[in-house]
């Protein structure tokens, strides 16, 4: 697949950016989801999840990414 692309790039334009070829493993996909939901505000569960429950997911044997999808991130505005 990587030798038929780049055949193909040579007829793009120069200023295109490269194609990202990634191979795809079911051993990648996720195994769990896990949700969390409380009565405090969505930025404290957010940092929550951030802060204590991921170092902590990280550390189990087996577990090879940890990814929070959703929450409030944190902002800081400068005026």
């Amino acid at each position: 697949m990587r030798d038929k692309v780049s055949i193909a790039q040579r007829n793009l334009p120069r200023d295109v950016k490269p194609p990202i070829i990634s191979k795809f493993d079911n051993d990648q996909a996720p195994v769990l989801t896990i949700a969390l939901a409380s009565d405090r505000s969505l930025r404290e569960l957010t940092e929550i999840a951030d802060k204590i429950a991921r170092p902590q997911l990280e550390r189990s044997p087996g577990v090879g990414e940890v990814r929070i999808v959703g929450g409030l991130p944190r902002a800081i505005n400068v005026w």
